[in-house]
């Protein structure tokens, strides 16, 4: 079984998980927004903005954390 790079060790267990409304209204479960953003071209600090209510949406895209559900 390979290890874990030490990056990954210590990112993970940081890493919260959310829901992600695209623009096309498609619902993802994600896990690490950093990653998330890195990968679709979005700004972090534009999508904290949202979880924390600054803002409703960032490229038409809206997020809402797991733990906010119910």
């Amino acid at each position: 079984m390979p290890t874990r790079s030490l990056r990954d060790q210590h990112i993970q267990p940081a890493a919260r998980s959310y829901i992600i409304i695209t623009p096309s209204g498609l619902k993802e479960e994600i896990h690490n927004l950093s990653k998330y953003c890195r990968t679709n071209n979005l700004n972090r600090s534009a999508m904290s903005n949202i979880i924390c209510g600054r803002a409703d949406t960032h490229k038409g895209y809206r997020i809402q954390p797991l733990d906010r559900l119910s």
